[in-house]
């Protein structure tokens, strides 16, 4: 796999690739073992829009998502992956970045990024366009990124989510404060 996003790289003229796979996370130890170098940009969303989001995508394209998932799954997932972020960030070749500071102020959060991961800023990173020719056609959920950052999404969790969902997912949520990440004064 490393040797074909090499080449795809090359060929593309460009010196860095990146794989966003969120199920990676857990296996971050073992692909810094194997790939010489390889840094870790862990974006850090409110849990509450986590279980919104991800209850939200379930129920509209659960074919995609082995079928409808409960408010409780979600944060079963935004809680193991809470634990892992807590485990990583901090150490090499992992950084944070907040996600609602990310949507609010992409270029200033970016331009941070940058200079931390040693890559040098381009106004094109702003432009989410492009992402759409990544987007397989069973996910096209993601196709809203293409009009690019629109500052930060309101939350699924109170219109996806019932009152009562709501207030038993506020009691199991694990908390992501203290993560500190590009931009956190």
């Amino acid at each position: 796999m490393v040797r074909v996003l090499d080449q795809l790289t090359i060929e593309a003229g460009k010196d860095v690739w990146i794989e966003k796979t969120p199920e990676h996370l857990s296996l971050a130890p073992m692909i810094q073992r194997y790939i010489h170098g390889a840094c870790f940009i862990h974006i850090i969303r409110d849990g509450r829009s986590v279980v919104g989001s991800l209850v939200d995508v379930t129920r509209r394209h659960p074919d995609r998502w082995g079928g409808v998932w409960t408010a409780e799954k979600c944060a079963a997932v935004w809680n193991r992956a809470i634990k892992h972020h807590r485990r990583l960030v901090g150490r090499s070749g992992h950084i944070a970045v907040h996600y609602e500071a990310l949507a609010s102020e992409p270029e200033r959060m970016l331009r941070g990024l940058c200079k931390v991961i040693g890559l040098q800023f381009e106004p094109e990173m702003l432009n989410a366009g492009a992402a759409t020719r990544v987007i397989a056609p069973e996910e096209q959920w993601k196709s809203a990124v293409d009009g690019g950052s629109r500052g930060v999404a309101s939350s699924k969790f109170e219109t996806a989510l019932s009152e009562s969902e709501q207030q038993r997912i506020e009691r199991v949520l694990s908390d992501s404060s203290g993560i500190r990440g590009i931009g956190d004064e």
